[in-house]
């Protein structure tokens, strides 16, 4: 979808490089998914996915440098399906994409809308939609570094989503923290962002450090 320039070579004009395409797309809903141990980058979007039944994100690389990366990992669930999600032990950074929030308010103004398509654009390391469906999100050890958003969790169309950012068990007798990162994000380390829907968040445990605008941000029918 995007091409890189090259450095012009003795005053002729620069080739392009392949353009950059998605790294995993679904092509409609699917049931049931595992992706585990990849590395993801020169891509448009890691993983993009519409799914139901039970999916699994983890152990993965995602590196947005240099190419403008979208999203690291997206899914949303299919229509008035229920989706239950672990995203685990991954790691992301600068996933940076358009970023058309130039005031870093969280919402589209004014000369924003860098491609016209009506919609705030950010690059976002990992994101869940309940889209007229449910999401149960179990998201814990992940690390997202320098990314516009880290996380964002939303509904549309009557969606509901219940997750659990980061998690404090008792092992033993012993208080066990499995947390989540959000490091210099620059523009949210976790986007809560409502539609029409319900958001049930339990977020426990995390680091949120350096980011350039809010460590969590909460938008309810924006």
């Amino acid at each position: 979808r995007r091409g890189l320039p090259l450095e012009p070579d003795g005053g002729t004009v620069a080739p392009f490089a392949a353009p950059l395409h998605d790294g995993i797309l679904s092509q409609g809903a699917i049931t049931d998914f595992v992706i585990v141990g990849n590395t993801f980058q020169n891509v448009v979007n890691g993983a993009v996915l519409t799914a139901a039944g039970t999916g699994i994100f983890s152990e993965n690389i995602i590196d947005g440098a240099g190419v403008d990366t979208d999203r690291g990992f997206s899914v949303t669930t299919s229509a008035g399906g229920t989706l239950d999600v672990l995203i685990s032990e991954n790691t992301s950074q600068n996933v940076n994409g358009p970023n058309e929030d130039v005031n870093g308010n969280g919402l589209l103004d004014i000369g924003e809308d860098i491609n016209g398509n009506g919609v705030l654009d950010l690059g976002t390391a990992f994101e869940v939609v309940a889209d007229a469906g449910t999401a149960n999100v179990d998201f814990r050890l992940n690390t997202s570094t320098n990314d516009d958003i880290g996380l964002q969790l939303s509904t549309a169309n009557g969606g509901v989503l219940n997750a659990t950012v980061g998690e404090i068990l008792l092992v033993n007798g012993t208080d066990v923290v499995e947390a989540n990162s959000f490091l210099e994000n620059n523009q949210a380390g976790l986007r809560l962002a409502g539609v029409t829907g319900t958001i049930n968040a339990d977020i426990v445990g995390n680091l949120f450090d350096r980011p350039a605008a809010t460590g969590a941000r909460i938008l309810i029918n924006t």
